[in-house]
């Protein structure tokens, strides 16, 4: 038992050091001992520390068994790092699939553990200080009815005795100082997160719109004081409604995050891309004339063409229209910017979808919305 002991705990400064290959080369070497061990403790700990390393190693959907799978295990009530450490895949797993539910629960089930481990130390630390100090009591007492007679040597006594209790003093402080300071590092983790889950759409993993209004914005007041050019691209999924209804909801997302992936590919990393309805998104391009933001759309709307749907469960035709503007027409304004991208996009549609328009003063929105655009 010593030995598995031993094993594991060099496998968590294995993982803690960032060498999740060597972390998990040592848990499949040591896996037939730890099940030979038949102590549950232990073995949820092995299998927690499996479910961080295949994590580490992008495993998410085995490291996401393991981790559940310690979850409901009676036996983590008495392993409470496994049980810290399994709620945190699942929570790292359900945030990297939008899922903010689940995410949520998660992270609560893990500060619940984290805060009952913390508990627990606490309590182990302060009662084997009591017992400290009731064993030095008793030793105190009697060696003064032994040897009252040695008042000195009872009196260095008591100087080390306050020494020792110094030192315990100042131990208990760092202790509470570090306790104090992990928390706060929690709490701070966990606004970051909310953080991420109000400027991201959920479904797409694009900007949402308030995030991506606040970026462009700052973008375009930038663009303003270089006087460099800068564009905008508004895209729509053509007759998203109909896939809505006649293929259901899940096809309906299935379709919005393809389109959300196929785009984004075709993105620079300083452009700004964001998903500001339902199955609208919007590009603005910082240093990019009209004429290549022209190509971007056309390029986006050939790839949509190219989309293979059986994926979705469903056959159908996955397109969009694009409207295309520049500062040359809108000036320096991002509300201007997106308003002639949208009269662009909806051209587009009025002139058969599944293509690129540019702004032009002639365009304009209809005066009823489109049943099936």
């Amino acid at each position: 038992m010593q030995a598995v002991i031993i094993r594991l705990y060099a496998q968590f400064l294995l993982e803690t050091d960032n060498q999740p290959l060597a972390a998990k080369a040592l848990l499949d070497e040591n896996e037939a001992l730890v099940m030979s061990a038949k102590y549950a403790p232990v073995i949820t700990i092995y299998q927690s520390l499996q479910a961080r390393a295949n994590w580490e190693l992008g495993q998410q959907e085995q490291a996401y068994q393991q981790a559940l799978a310690v979850s409901q295990s009676p036996a983590a009530a008495n392993a409470l790092e496994a049980l810290i450490r399994a709620n945190k895949v699942l929570f790292d797993y359900h945030s990297s699939r939008g899922n903010s539910e689940a995410a949520l629960e998660a992270y609560i089930k893990y500060a619940e553990a984290d805060k009952a481990y913390l508990d627990e130390v606490k309590t182990k630390t302060l009662a084997f200080q009591l017992a400290q100090h009731q064993s030095l009591e008793q030793q105190n007492k009697i060696s003064l009815l032994d040897e009252q007679n040695k008042l000195l040597k009872v009196q260095q006594q008591l100087d080390q005795a306050q020494a020792f209790n110094n030192r315990l003093l100042i131990a208990v402080l760092f202790c509470i100082a570090l306790g104090l300071g992990t928390w706060g590092w929690h709490s701070w983790q966990s606004q970051k997160r909310l953080r991420q889950l109000a400027e991201f759409d959920n479904l797409t993993g694009l900007f949402s719109r308030g995030h991506f209004t606040q970026v462009s914005l700052s973008a375009v007041e930038y663009a303003k004081t270089l006087k460099a050019p800068i564009s905008c691209i508004l895209l729509d999924v053509d007759k998203f409604k109909q896939i809505n209804d006649s293929l259901g909801h899940a096809t309906g997302d299935w379709a919005l995050k393809e389109v959300a992936r196929i785009c984004k590919q075709q993105v620079r990393e300083y452009e700004i891309f964001g998903r500001i309805g339902g199955e609208e998104f919007c590009l603005l391009l910082p240093e990019c004339d009209l004429k290549h933001a022209t190509e971007l759309a056309n390029a986006m709307c050939q790839a949509l063409r190219g989309v293979d749907t059986s994926a979705s469960g469903h056959a159908f035709v996955l397109t969009a229209s694009f409207g295309v503007t520049d500062n040359t027409r809108a000036g320096y304004s991002l509300d201007k910017l997106m308003a002639q991208a949208d009269k662009a996009m909806y051209s587009a549609k009025q002139q058969g979808r599944n293509q690129v328009q540019c702004y032009s003063t002639s365009q304009s929105v209809p005066s009823t919305p489109q049943e099936t655009v």
